[in-house]
């Protein structure tokens, strides 16, 4: 079995000599799997036999198949991409911080998937009782149907008493969506 060198060649730029190249990947996953030709290697990582050939002509690595089969198998990217780097793993302190930027996000994404429903319910009223469908009229009835939500009073009621009301404050509008 071929050994491969994975410590930084000095006389090679950084960028090229720290990180692993098309060959030793392959020859790295051929350790790790036991294969010892490529064409089982490729069954080993569950892709296409001519996979690698395109990979050879096209001279990528292909890090999405390499990670899929790495983690079926059990084995640490860790160990197979940075074989010598210090790496660090970051603590629950440091990852709070994503966790709240999450939840953040999260929260947003619920209240627009709201708003979004609520405008599906709000535009055939506009419609139907022939106002615009702008911005004063949506938000006034966002306003009303998210109040109606709530239990102040009953959903339909409040959508179709609002756009009387909005009716009777504007005039007639030919800008409709």
């Amino acid at each position: 079995m071929q050994t491969i060198n994975i410590k930084p060649d000095i006389n090679r730029p950084l960028n090229q000599s720290r990180y692993l190249t098309l060959h030793q990947c392959i020859e790295r996953l051929k350790l790790v799997s036991g294969e010892t030709r490529v064409a089982g290697l490729m069954r080993w990582m569950g892709v296409n036999k001519t996979s690698y050939a395109n990979w050879r002509r096209r001279e990528t690595i292909p890090y999405g198949a390499i990670v899929k089969a790495l983690l079926r198998h059990g084995i640490s990217l860790d160990w197979f991409f940075a074989p010598e780097f210090d790496l660090h793993y970051p603590t629950p302190d440091q990852l709070s911080g994503v966790n709240e930027q999450r939840l953040h996000y999260d929260a947003q994404r619920e209240r627009t998937l709201k708003v979004i429903v609520a405008l599906e319910a709000v535009e055939p009223v506009l419609r139907r009782n022939g106002l615009a469908f702008n911005e004063k009229n949506r938000e006034t009835m966002l306003e009303t149907y998210f109040a109606a939500k709530h239990g102040f009073v009953p959903l339909q009621k409040a959508l179709i008493q609002t756009a009387l009301a909005l009716k009777v404050v504007q005039p007639r509008s030919s800008t409709r969506r």
